[in-house]
């Protein structure tokens, strides 16, 4: 029995790259059945969406208070006793929930190591999230096969936790690039950014781009994602203080998302890291130019289709956006691009490679 953690679509992660990633890859799985007894494990307390009750679940019912405190080490502990030996194979799709590989078999995915690399992101978490990274980490170093979402993250994970080549596989999050494409929204116009208010996100890069910029330039900038109230409420004053006109969304489902896609002139990702960048693929899709920092995930996503600017120079950041949006010529030469780079990127192929990962592990 093959069991996939299929919670990060029910749990704090839902709105954010790791359950789109995994709503995708179930998704996929859905359209591209694998052999054998494969099943889903999901909080029975919680919906899970109508497309995937052809895979059976095995349900959690754990409170939910243990998602937000202490939940790496329920999973620890709970999920090999939920798997009585029956799971052939348990495939961790969440960092806070890897159990140890050596009560469990195990594939473990990685989406970054961002904690590791950004002492600001390291001293913004809880001293549990520290421990559950920790964990995290020690539990997927003796796994049978590590998942991870880039080869600028694979190649971190061999550089800094010394596994061997062959236990470390990239699957690439796919997108159906049809769903994004742009109806007739009206022009374009204003910046938009995407993402949560983490550390290494380098909001304030972006912030201080624009007040380089003379005041009668400066565009609007709309920001979508997972935001608490109170974040919204700094970064609005942050913003007002230095001239710059903002909005925020605090949450924004596919439909504004495709449409905040459709009517912007563009995308700005300026992270100091990233495992992927899947909104860079969203933004190519719908035809919106994006302007991107040189971090080596966003490099190898956008390959080459996106304007790329140096990590933390807030100058080059500021020239960039001046030059896209006053140049007509250069905005459609992006869109093209982008629009060819987003079409590389499937769940098919996506699966193909998940499905070797399978193989070797229950092999192995």
């Amino acid at each position: 029995m093959l069991v996939i953690d299929a919670r990060p679509i029910q749990n704090e992660h839902r709105h954010r790259g790791i359950g789109r990633y995994v709503q995708g890859l179930l998704d996929a799985l859905v359209g591209s059945p694998l052999d054998g007894d494969v099943r889903l494990l999901v909080h029975g307390d919680r919906p899970i969406p109508d497309t995937l009750t052809s895979l059976r679940p095995i349900v959690s019912r754990r409170p939910h208070l243990l998602r937000y405190h202490g939940g790496w080490l329920a999973d620890e502990v709970l999920l090999p006793l939920a798997s009585r030996g029956r799971w052939q194979l348990f495939h961790a799709t969440d960092p806070d929930a890897v159990p140890d590989p050596r009560l469990l078999p195990l594939v473990a995915t990685i989406y970054d190591l961002t904690p590791r690399r950004d002492p600001m992101v390291w001293r913004s978490m809880s001293p549990d999230q520290r421990l559950g990274h920790r964990r995290m980490v020690a539990n997927a170093r003796s796994a049978r096969a590590v998942v991870t979402i880039s080869h600028a993250v694979r190649d971190e994970i061999l550089s800094e936790l010394r596994l061997p080549q062959d236990r470390v596989h990239v699957v690439y999050p796919g997108i159906h690039a049809a769903g994004w494409q742009r109806p007739e929204f009206g022009p374009r116009s204003g910046l938009l950014f995407v993402g949560a208010p983490a550390p290494h996100k380098n909001l304030p890069a972006l912030l201080e781009a624009l007040q380089h910029l003379p005041p009668g330039d400066r565009p609007r900038l709309t920001v979508a994602g997972p935001w608490p109230a109170t974040h919204v409420d700094a970064f609005r004053h942050s913003a007002h203080t230095l001239g710059i006109e903002v909005s925020v969304e605090a949450y924004a489902d596919d439909d504004r998302l495709r449409q905040l896609y459709g009517t912007s002139s563009a995308l700005v990702v300026p992270s100091r890291w990233e495992g992927f960048g899947l909104p860079v693929l969203e933004a190519m899709a719908a035809g919106c130019p994006v302007i991107i920092s040189s971090a080596a995930a966003l490099q190898e996503v956008a390959g080459g289709a996106a304007v790329m600017v140096p990590i933390d120079d807030s100058d080059a950041l500021a020239g960039a956006i001046l030059r896209l949006l006053g140049d007509a010529d250069e905005q459609a030469h992006r869109t093209r691009a982008g629009l060819a780079r987003a079409a590389e990127f499937s769940w098919e192929r996506s699966m193909v490679a998940l499905r070797e990962v399978y193989g070797r592990a229950v092999g192995g």
